[in-house]
């Protein structure tokens, strides 16, 4: 969720682990962001029985359910060396100036990942 006192954006990154999410009924909105991509700044509609989202490991990402709610089926991929708690790392806007730079100043781009 974000941060009410503060009023920013909270991510999670996985330095061991890579998601591969399936929303198995409504849909949920994905924030990626990795500095390592040439275009840094994804928003992903992630619609049910749709494709699979894959996050690759040092991708900042946060998600927003739809109103009614969903449910995301996640086949995560970790090292040896990740555990639940090394992986689930809640990283601040307020406290990463990068971070917050790019939520700030670039315009995401929007894909959407569903079966037509």
């Amino acid at each position: 969720p974000n941060d009410k006192l503060h009023n920013s954006w909270q991510f999670y990154i996985h330095h061991n682990q890579e998601d591969n999410l399936l929303a198995i009924s409504g849909g949920r909105t994905f924030f990626l962001i990795n500095f390592d991509w040439d275009y840094p700044f994804y928003k992903v509609r992630l619609e049910s029985c749709g494709l699979i989202l894959r996050i690759p490991r040092g991708t900042f990402h946060r998600s927003i359910s739809d109103e009614n709610g969903s449910v995301v089926l996640n086949q995560a991929i970790r090292d040896k060396k990740g555990s639940i708690e090394s992986e689930f790392i809640v990283t601040n806007t307020i406290d990463n100036k990068k971070l917050m730079d790019c939520v700030e100043n670039i315009e995401p781009k929007i894909m959407i990942y569903s079966i037509k």
